[in-house]
């Protein structure tokens, strides 16, 4: 849901995946909450999220976690040719990833 709303998961109250972005609306989930997610980004970038709320007694206790894979580009490093005004492609990849835990 926070993704359908553009980022705006502060708002929403009672919502699994809230655990990442307003802890205390976990006061009003229900008794078992879980939620998964998926959103692929521009550039071959993608994030996927997993969550579960539930109670105990008079308390809320919620965790999930968080996969963000921001894609790969090709390595580029200086060329000692030109002073390294321009680059030298090495024909390895640079990849970007990680992960996000929280519980509350």
């Amino acid at each position: 849901r926070g993704a359908g709303l553009n980022g705006a998961g502060a708002a929403l109250m009672g919502d699994a995946a809230s655990v990442f972005t307003n802890p205390t609306s976990l006061a009003f989930a229900p008794h078992l909450a879980l939620e998964a997610g998926f959103f692929a980004g521009p550039f071959e970038s993608y994030q996927t999220t997993g969550a579960l709320t539930f109670r105990l007694g008079q308390f809320s206790v919620g965790g999930g976690i968080k996969y963000f894979d921001f894609g790969s580009e090709p390595e580029v490093v200086p060329d000692p040719a030109t002073g390294g005004v321009t680059g030298t492609a090495t024909g390895a990849t640079v990849d970007a990833r990680e992960f996000l835990g929280g519980g509350a």
